[in-house]
């Protein structure tokens, strides 16, 4: 997509009230975020950060995040069916 592209509407961050989302609530989970990769990013690179990011909450949050797990999907896989 190009850089002026905004998904939903016009916005740049969508962020959850506090009372949704905070180290009291653990077990809340979002299901999908959507971002833009830099220019010099693959997805492949973002997945692997993302697989290192939910090892780190696992070994941290043990209770909550043992089985947590992320995926990067290309928009454009997600929302068209070849």
């Amino acid at each position: 997509m190009p850089p002026d592209f905004r998904f939903p509407f016009q916005t740049d961050l969508w962020w959850l009230k506090d009372q949704y989302f905070n180290r009291q609530n653990r077990g809340f989970r979002i299901d999908q975020s959507i971002a833009r990769l830099k220019p010099s990013v693959t997805v492949e690179q973002a997945a692997a950060e993302m697989q290192q990011l939910t090892a780190r909450l696992a070994s941290t949050y043990p209770d909550t995040n043992a089985e947590v797990t992320a995926s990067v999907i290309p928009l454009r896989d997600f929302w068209v069916v070849s």
